[in-house]
């Protein structure tokens, strides 16, 4: 018998046991679950320990699900390291907040300017805003339909409302989208070296296509490959943090330089309030990448210490209305700093060796690409995990690097030779397909839910219920 799971090899593989015993009935037997509510044994195996990730993450949560607790951390632990983790502890509010605006922002507020020209300011403000708010629901309907199933990824949900087959669609449709928005984070460091490098002052030999694609791939190679490769998203809430700080700075030092240039030789009346027809709807789709956060929605909520769907709303209303408001800011002020040309990459407009004030806030810009790149690359490897049917809890650490690393350079490669950034999120687009969170929802709302991976409420008990 498998640890854990109640599961008996060699038994049919529609059976599957998936209550624990408590801690007072050691050695009672494991009783099976009804026939209407058995799913396949293989997905009952992959969502074994589906919350003893949350179990790992502090002594709040083992005192909650009635562990004993683990002693404290040695006083040989560095002080900074202390601070910083009572600051913004794993899998608290600032941890999930910061972690799903650094997934949000990226390329997608580099291609705003573009979208506020194609629909103008005022018709663009409120289709930035709708999306705002159809993204935090989104978000609620994934948390809703978590705390249903009790099921912990995309994958297996899709395989549990939908069947078999579901659960390969949506792991395509999820390494499309993420692949996509990899390949255009990777552009948009290209269009980071060729600001620096299209320059009076850089020699010519410099400013070939070629160099900058070696600086792309230096980049690569020093941050984005290494941040690709943590088991879990939390590692990664500090460079979140960080992430989000350098994308303040930029919009200050974007405000200042349209102030300065744009705003000061008359631009602001050549900005459109709105727009007609077609075109006014032509920025709707850099909108929605821009917002693109539910791929990492999962990973977030199964790494909360105390995950309940109001905890998890309030953590994506904050990040969304940061995100929303930087936006706003990036997309009006760069729009009335250079007028029809921010249809043009946003980095292609400033001269970074010249403004040296924008220099310091490339270098914060090519991080937070970085981190975003790294948030994009573990859902997918996750789609990946489930189709060869990996457990991220158990594979080896260097299967995972390998396969984080190949992921990386299918990446890089596509992303060194597409020209656009708008080229790139393109591939982003079936992510809004029958794999969406409403889909979701409705399936579990219509069909008779018996999870066997359920968790219980804190109150209800403290023993969780794990396959």
């Amino acid at each position: 018998m498998s640890r854990n799971t109640g599961y008996v090899e060699g038994q049919d593989e529609e059976r599957a046991y998936c209550r624990r015993p408590s801690p007072g009935s050691q050695g009672s037997p494991i009783n099976p679950i009804s026939p209407k509510d058995v799913m396949a044994t293989k997905v009952d195996r992959e969502m074994e320990g589906t919350f003893e990730q949350v179990d790992e993450l502090g002594p709040e949560s083992k005192r909650e699900s009635g562990r004993a607790m683990s002693p404290p951390p040695p006083p040989t632990e560095n002080c900074i390291f202390r601070l910083t983790r009572r600051i913004m502890p794993p899998g608290g509010l600032a941890s999930g907040v910061f972690n799903l605006a650094s997934g949000s922002m990226g390329a997608g507020i580099l291609g705003l300017p573009a979208a506020f020209q194609s629909s103008g300011v005022i018709t663009g403000t409120i289709l930035l805003i709708i999306v705002f708010f159809m993204t935090v629901y989104t978000m609620r309907l994934l948390a809703l339909v978590y705390e249903k199933t009790g099921i912990r990824g995309y994958e297996l949900t899709a395989r549990y409302l939908f069947g078999r087959g579901g659960d390969i669609f949506t792991a395509v449709i999820m390494f499309l989208k993420c692949i996509g928005a990899c390949i255009a984070y990777v552009t948009s460091v290209g269009d980071l070296w060729h600001a620096f490098l299209n320059d009076d002052r850089v020699p010519e030999r410099y400013q070939s296509d070629s160099f900058q694609r070696v600086l792309t791939s230096v980049t690569f190679v020093v941050l984005m490959l290494p941040l690709s490769l943590p088991r879990q998203i939390n590692t990664l809430r500090y460079f979140s943090l960080f992430g989000v700080t350098f994308i303040l700075f930029f919009v200050v030092c974007l405000t200042v330089h349209s102030a300065t240039h744009g705003l000061k030789n008359g631009n602001l009346s050549k900005v459109k309030l709105f727009n007609t027809g077609n075109a006014a709807m032509g920025g709707l789709g850099q909108f929605v990448f821009a917002f693109l956060c539910q791929s990492n929605a999962y990973q977030v909520f199964n790494e909360t210490t105390k995950p309940s769907v109001r905890f998890f709303e309030l953590q994506c209303f904050i990040s969304m209305l940061i995100c929303t408001v930087f936006y706003w800011l990036t997309a009006f002020f760069a729009y009335a700093d250079f007028g029809d040309r921010a249809g043009t990459p946003l980095l292609r407009l400033y001269r970074p060796l010249t403004d040296y004030y924008l220099a310091v806030a490339y270098v914060g810009i090519a991080f937070k690409l970085c981190v975003a790149f790294a948030l994009h690359i573990l859902p997918c490897r996750d789609a990946v995990h489930h189709l060869v049917g990996w457990d991220i809890r158990t594979v080896a650490w260097w299967k995972n690097a390998l396969l984080c690393t190949f992921l990386s350079l299918v990446s890089l490669l596509c992303g060194l030779f597409i020209p656009n950034v708008n080229i790139a999120s393109v591939c982003s687009a079936p992510s809004l397909g029958p794999s969406s969170p409403s889909s979701f929802r409705r399936s579990s709302s219509s069909t008779a839910v018996a999870s066997p991976c359920r968790r219980p409420a804190p109150s209800t008990s403290s023993v969780p219920y794990l396959c």
